[in-house]
């Protein structure tokens, strides 16, 4: 990548970073980001609402267009972080990193511009993705312009610097309709063996209380309705993690359809 397209995509990561909105609310970040391309390349722009996209001719336009995508949103939560860059907005922080996912999507964008392109590209950058009804918006675009092929990744932490991790098959899977309130320090949804719970006399039973031997094990089970000595039903409160290799590529999968990033410190 150009020097100085990358030191302008650190700036501005670190401004997304500062001005957080939630889903649906994604305004001033909409405005910044397309004023940013605007500023710094040729790209054609389309104000769609909620969401914008820019766009690449390319050398072919005959060729079938592929799009590479971004979300926008940030999440309801305090930055306890002490970044010189943190959250300026109370209650409001990027703790999924979609600041850094727009910032690495423009900066594909400004180097598109420079080197141009083999067909035409579509830029998306998508929001309200924490509560999945941005993507169902963006699910238009995408129908109506023909596109098969869409590309994106995730940050993730715990891995060194600059490396691609890749997995067949889903990952960093959404959820929906459940919302549960925990004490205790908080890990990202794709890696919740490095959150710890602060657990109360009755949520303790509940949480040990599920673990029982296996039939290979040779021990017999108890009655219905017998609760299990202690040492039968402990079960650690964090789990072991396993390498990334065993961890991200299982055995006899090719590596194929997804990216994930480890994000700069």
């Amino acid at each position: 990548m150009d020097r100085e397209n990358l030191e302008k995509i650190k700036r501005l990561r670190h401004e997304l970073h500062a001005h957080p909105e939630l889903s649906m609310e994604e305004r001033e970040t909409k405005k910044r980001l397309m004023e940013f391309l605007r500023e710094n390349t040729k790209l054609f722009i389309e104000d769609r609402g909620h969401y914008f996209y820019a766009y690449a001719n390319g050398k072919n336009e005959e060729l079938e267009p592929i799009a590479f995508r971004a979300d926008m949103d940030a999440l309801p939560m305090e930055e306890k972080a002490g970044l010189p860059y943190g959250s300026k907005n109370p209650g409001v922080c990027h703790k999924c990193g979609h600041d850094g996912h727009c910032a690495a999507l423009c900066g594909l964008a400004l180097e598109a511009d420079r080197l141009g392109t083999d067909r035409p590209v579509y830029f998306i950058f998508q929001h309200g993705e924490e509560i999945g009804g941005g993507g169902e918006e963006c699910a238009g675009l995408i129908r109506e312009k023909g596109i098969r092929r869409v590309f994106a990744f995730h940050n993730m932490s715990g891995y060194p610097e600059g490396q691609v991790l890749v997995k067949s098959g889903v990952t960093q899977c959404t959820s929906k309709g459940l919302t549960i309130s925990m004490e205790g320090t908080p890990a990202h949804a794709s890696q919740p063996e490095d959150g710890k719970i602060r657990r109360r006399p009755w949520q303790s039973w509940r949480l040990r209380s599920r673990r029982w031997p296996a039939p290979s094990e040779g021990k017999k089970m108890p009655a219905k309705g017998k609760r299990m000595p202690p040492k039968r039903r402990a079960l650690p409160l964090q789990g072991k993690r396993l390498p990334p290799q065993e961890r991200m590529l299982p055995k006899g999968r090719t590596p194929v359809s997804a990216a994930l990033f480890s994000r700069p410190s």
